[in-house]
């Protein structure tokens, strides 16, 4: 008799999980799953969006045997992608907070490079999804260090991502995975044949430019002097003379190398000022009568946001960074309580620490006039109820040993992502708050100054597109000194031409930098713009809910060159600047410091180092 053995074949069990949401009310949904699973690590469940606080996407770790969770703080016109992800698998579920409808996204996810030039580039991706534990992206090959594979994390959020430090002639593999998607695109990095572009000597009528090639074979170069096209250069050239110019004034010129073989080399650019023909002062009318002096020798004040509250060593590079000492460094104040803007002492001890700041140095303090628990209530503000805050606020910073801070009150007033935002009917209130705020802190703090500041090209009430700098919103002569915008070349305000920039100095809908250019002129007040920068190819989520595409220009030397021949050419009123140096994921990731905008950071070295030609 025989016996034979059966084989028994063991089918792994498909792990499933099932992600279904309801909303709950105006501001609130649920989100509920089942799964076949049970993680070692739980669960993450996370949500893309903005909250009503205007923070970014959102997420938290639960037990594995949990298999609900609630969301808060939602906005009613939203829609909203609930991710859960855990053991390997990862399901979405979107809704629509107008409607309550619910659907399933698109998995999907595809990726493309964009060569930056000088060993960086770009990876850019498309997908619906956006999991809770974030993008993974990477490299294999080395950098310019010689370090083998390398890779990182990113929000959510995020859809792109910028690599430097890329090797000539190395072929890369770039990869983005997440939420159990991939995506690998190749690229073979090519060296920049056309460099070196500079000025090599100046009159008060001609400006000499000089550069290197070591490329394929060319037909001519384009030369553009502020975008426009004003010079064939033969390819046999490495040289060309700017003539009939205008005495005192910077210029900014742009190269490129037509290939013989079709198509163009990478594009230079570089900026020059001819000379003046005499000795002139040091700061602009406006600069020199607001604060007498600075450090930079600028004709304005120029500074930075970066990296702290305060002074720092963060600041001390950046100094060093940059080339020229900082004239005025950025701070806030909190704005979530009045109780805690009165009594929180650090935004001004932060400047005395180690190392302490250098003498000269000015705060520029983000003070809201309305806090997050006021819920967009001025009320109490324009009475007077809130004076103590301001005074408290004054006091700290005198106590720190400063005499003429600058001050940004309700900075961004028409922007919907802040709880001190201006809606429309509060108006009064907020120039009644504004002027119990200045008195209040003039009565501490004598010379201090004040900023009446919008976000550019905002549109706050289309049936009166300049409202905010018109007695409906503006404050009055005596409590402003100085106006100006919070400007990225992102969104409304983002341009890559001279027709586009032209195009949002003075935008048919909102505030543009033309039109407190003007404004001041009028008022015999300074311009400020103490947020100014680039800002990355990225998608952001909007106040609505929609997800924005390329949102930022990238890495572009040709909008900082552009941006202080603008601040050049209203020196006149130009009172202060501040670029905005921010590498966090999820915001503009400019940021000079970490990398992100190598070319940029060159431009801004060029504009403001010892050999800027913006000066007087």
């Amino acid at each position: 008799m025989s016996f034979y053995a059966r084989r028994v074949i063991r089918v792994p069990t498909k792990r499933t999980l099932i992600v279904t949401v309801q909303k709950l009310s105006s501001s609130s949904a649920r989100v509920t799953w089942s799964s076949n699973i049970s993680p070692n690590g739980g669960w993450t469940v996370g949500r893309d969006g903005t909250d009503s606080s205007g923070y970014g996407p959102w997420s938290t770790n639960v037990s594995a045997s949990t298999f609900t969770q609630d969301f808060t703080n939602l906005s009613s016109d939203k829609t909203y992608t609930f991710t859960v992800a855990g053991g390997g698998i990862v399901a979405s579920k979107t809704l629509d907070m107008t409607s309550g409808t619910g659907t399933t996204p698109p998995q999907d996810l595809t990726s493309t490079i964009f060569d930056n030039g000088g060993g960086s580039v770009v990876l850019q991706w498309t997908t619906s999804a956006n999991p809770p534990e974030g993008w993974t992206v990477g490299r294999d090959g080395t950098d310019g260090s010689g370090y083998g594979a390398w890779s990182t994390t990113t929000a959510s959020s995020l859809r792109q991502f910028t690599f430097t430090n890329l090797v000539a002639g190395q072929t890369y593999h770039l990869t983005v995975s997440g939420g159990g998607l991939s995506s690998t695109s190749t690229i073979t990095i090519q060296a920049d044949p056309l460099t070196n572009f500079t000025s090599t000597s100046v009159t008060t009528t001609s400006i000499s430019l000089g550069w290197s090639y070591s490329g394929a074979a060319l037909t001519n170069y384009t030369l553009k002097r502020g975008g426009t096209t004003i010079a064939t250069i033969p390819a046999s050239s490495t040289s060309y003379t700017d003539n009939g110019l205008t005495a005192g004034m910077a210029y900014n010129y742009q190269l490129i190398g037509n290939l013989a073989a079709g198509g163009q080399t990478n594009s230079v650019a570089t900026s020059a000022r001819t000379s003046s023909g005499g000795a002139v002062g040091t700061m602009g009318a406006a600069a020199a009568r607001l604060f007498g002096s600075n450090r930079s020798g600028l004709p304005w004040l120029s500074g930075c946001y970066y990296s702290y509250n305060g002074w720092s060593n963060a600041q001390v590079a950046f100094e060093q960074m940059r080339g020229a000492p900082l004239d005025a460094v950025m701070t806030y104040c909190p704005r979530d309580t009045w109780a805690n803007a009165a009594s929180q002492s650090w935004p001004a001890n932060n400047f005395n620490g180690s190392p302490p700041h250098p003498a000269g140095i000015r705060p520029v303090v983000g003070v809201a006039l309305n806090v997050q628990e006021a819920n967009f209530n001025y009320a109490s503000a324009a009475s007077g109820a809130r004076n103590y805050v301001y005074s408290a606020i004054a006091t700290h910073f005198k106590n720190a040993g400063f005499v003429d801070p600058i001050f940004r009150l309700g900075w961004e007033l028409e922007g919907s992502w802040f709880p001190h935002q201006v809606r429309i009917g509060q108006e009064n209130n907020y120039k009644a708050a504004f002027r119990q705020a200045v008195n209040s802190i003039r009565a501490v703090l004598p010379n201090a100054k004040f900023c009446h500041e919008l976000n550019g090209a905002t549109i706050w009430d289309s049936s009166q597109p300049k409202a905010m700098l018109s007695d409906r919103c503006y404050p009055g002569d005596d409590v402003v000194d100085l106006v100006g915008v919070d400007w990225y070349n992102a969104w409304e305000m983002g341009a890559s031409n001279e027709a586009e920039f032209q195009a949002h100095l003075r935008p048919p809908q909102g505030i543009g930098p033309g039109d407190c250019v003007d404004f001041a002129r009028a008022h015999n007040k300074g311009v400020c713009f103490n947020e100014w920068g680039l800002a990355a190819l990225i998608n952001v989520t909007y106040a609505n809910g929609q997800q924005g595409n390329n949102n930022g220009r990238g890495d572009s030397p040709w909008w900082i060159n552009r941006m202080y021949q603008f601040m050049w050419d209203s020196r006149d009123v130009m009172a202060l600047e501040l670029y905005f140096d921010d590498p966090a994921t999820g915001n503009v990731e400019n940021s000079f410091m970490t990398g992100q905008m190598p070319n940029g950071k060159a431009a801004y070295q060029a504009c403001v180092g010892p050999s800027s030609p913006y000066r007087l």
